[in-house]
């Protein structure tokens, strides 16, 4: 999104946010998929129906729309960028978590919440950002950490959220933070792509029985030692339990490829304008990193269950 250049940090976070939409922009693009109309006269349809049935209905619309904009940018589908006072160095980054105290009040381009006020607030989509994006927008916020903190005491104090390119919240007690996969050793050092822990990760989130093929035990086995070695405690994360296959005693969710995120992102993308196709950082891009991620993901349980198939018909 920001060329790689010699700009000071403030610098490089203030171009991101010039490549920002206001706030309103969200709640539009949320507001249009909710009526779910694919022309400007479809949606003036719509909405002449709805208001013969219920005169409201454009008020109740919005008021959803305001609450599917909270929920993108709590699930971390899009970052956004605000000042916290008048001074030009206070623009910061807004973690996702802070959003389950924060209320957007679109009109005036405000956060506010607890303590906190960000204003000017600018709305970038997660899946556009490059890892370069996500340092600069790091610093100074907590939003991107490279390292994992030492304080779990047992696997059950870690949860972990895979989300779009590559991005994953660790949540140790309660306390998050995001990492890139790679800096938790889930990517290839070679080809930056997922490696096999990465994906048997991934497949573990989809609770579907994962037996104890030969397939599986190795890759158990590769996920198991980095796990361990990532959070320091030396109890066996994913132990195999019988009939029941492999089991992750922490909390582990996929949401890099839900299928409402993708239907969300396709109907806005069908809404946006040409120049907006062009130049908005809200733009769906059609292939990304996820979908290579989600695809090895269900290769690895198609594998590994027509294995244990074999296997099956052997024994008997």
């Amino acid at each position: 999104m920001i060329a790689k250049t010699h700009l000071s940090f403030e610098q490089e976070l203030f171009s991101l946010y010039s490549c920002g939409l206001p706030a309103t922009s969200l709640r539009t693009e949320c507001f249009n998929k909710l009526i779910g109309a694919s022309s400007e006269r479809e949606r003036r349809e719509k909405l002449q129906l709805g208001m013969a049935a219920a005169p409201d209905y454009p008020v109740w619309l919005l008021k959803q729309a305001q609450e599917q904009a909270m929920v993108c940018l709590t699930h971390g589908e899009y970052v956004a960028i605000g000042y916290t006072s008048e001074e030009k160095s206070s623009l910061r980054a807004i973690p996702a978590h802070e959003w389950s105290f924060l209320e957007l009040n679109c009109e005036r381009l405000l956060a506010e919440g607890g303590r906190r006020t960000y204003y000017g607030v600018r709305i970038l989509r997660s899946a556009n950002l490059r890892k370069q994006d996500w340092e600069v927008l790091g610093q100074g916020s907590g939003l991107v950490s490279a390292t994992v903190s030492a304080d779990a005491e047992n696997w059950s104090d870690v949860a972990l959220t895979i989300r779009a390119k590559g991005i994953i919240d660790v949540s140790i007690k309660g306390s998050s933070k995001q990492m890139f996969a790679q800096d938790l050793g889930l990517t290839d050092k070679r080809s930056g792509k997922a490696n096999r822990s990465f994906v048997f990760l991934k497949a573990l989130a989809t609770g579907k029985r994962i037996s104890g093929a030969a397939k599986s035990v190795s890759d158990a086995r590769a996920c198991r030692n980095l796990l361990k070695s990532q959070f320091g405690l030396q109890t066996d994360p994913i132990p195999h339990q019988g009939d029941r296959g492999y089991v992750a005693m922490f909390k582990v969710i996929d949401r890099s490829t839900a299928a409402d995120e993708r239907a969300q992102e396709k109907a806005l993308r069908h809404m946006e304008s040409f120049d907006e196709q062009q130049h908005s950082p809200l733009v769906y891009n059609e292939h990304s990193y996820e979908d290579d991620l989600d695809d090895d993901a269900s290769r690895w349980l198609a594998e590994n269950e027509g294995e244990t198939r074999r296997k099956s018909s052997l024994d008997e």
